[in-house]
């Protein structure tokens, strides 16, 4: 599950690396988004994962996007790839902390800034560029409406609401005892600006999962190593970065991330 999938690089990189599946190829896909979308807001060339060895697996990838123009080039992309043959599923919904109908910046295509927070605060005026009616769901409503299978573990989270993932995770608690990984963004935007990371990592840790600073092939681990000077220096900072996180009972990964860990410190430190 995606939230805040944006122009769907990342959903198609995901599904490739679950699903076994060559199908799933990025250049193909930024291909099928067509001309003028924009730029990502750290652009780097589409690259896609090795292909494991081993059958194909089925599954479902749910790239959850609200910007009506961006939804439209998901769309689009979709067709002319053919990966909703695949499981690849685009749902054009608001993900927050209450279900219901709310405001959103209608925005280009691909744009990367906007949120539910700039209707709610009426940076947006009306017309193109202002806000436009969108239906909204917590994660936990919407993975009892749309996501199938029961209670089948659902193998990667990651979200980016350009500042309020906290808010979306507080409201996924019935969601995130079935999530082996999980990831979100952290930085002073959006609801983060009065929330406290620390509050994030500790209300996961409640959560049976283990959360880490992620880095370029590297992890450095922050459930059960905030040390007070440490939490305070970033509060006053808070650039922007991802957290990574897993459910401890899925003790193979764990394990990996905990590995990756140790020996980023090691390299740090020798």
């Amino acid at each position: 599950i995606n939230v805040g999938c944006n122009k769907g690089l990342d959903a198609v990189s995901m599904g490739r690396l679950l699903s076994r599946n060559e199908a799933f190829e990025s250049n193909r896909w930024k291909e099928g988004l067509g001309e003028g979308i924009d730029r990502p807001a750290c652009p780097r060339p589409p690259r896609d994962f090795p292909v494991n060895t081993g059958a194909p697996r089925k599954g479902r990838i749910h790239c959850i996007e609200p910007v009506p123009d961006t939804v439209g080039r998901l769309k689009s992309a979709l067709h002319k790839t053919g990966l909703d043959l695949y499981g690849l599923i685009i749902a054009p919904f608001v993900i927050s902390n209450s279900t219901g109908m709310t405001l959103f910046p209608a925005g280009r295509a691909g744009g990367e800034t906007s949120s539910i927070g700039h209707c709610m605060s009426g940076q947006h005026g009306k017309g193109r560029k202002g806000c436009v009616s969108v239906s909204m769901y917590t994660l936990d409503d919407y993975v009892s409406r749309f996501v199938m299978d029961g209670d089948a573990p659902i193998d990667v989270l990651m979200v980016d609401a350009e500042g309020y993932d906290f808010d979306i995770l507080r409201a996924s608690e019935e969601t995130l005892k079935r999530v082996k990984y999980l990831e979100y963004e952290v930085h002073k935007v959006g609801s983060w600006g009065n929330q406290r990371v620390v509050d994030s990592v500790e209300f996961l840790q409640k959560h049976n999962f283990t959360c880490y600073w992620a880095g370029k092939g590297r992890l450095f681990r922050v459930t059960g190593c905030l040390r007070q000077d440490l939490v305070d220096a970033y509060e006053i900072n808070k650039f922007w970065s991802n957290m990574a996180c897993v459910q401890n009972s899925h003790v193979e990964l764990a394990k990996v991330m905990e590995d990756t860990f140790l020996k980023t410190v090691d390299v740090r430190y020798e």
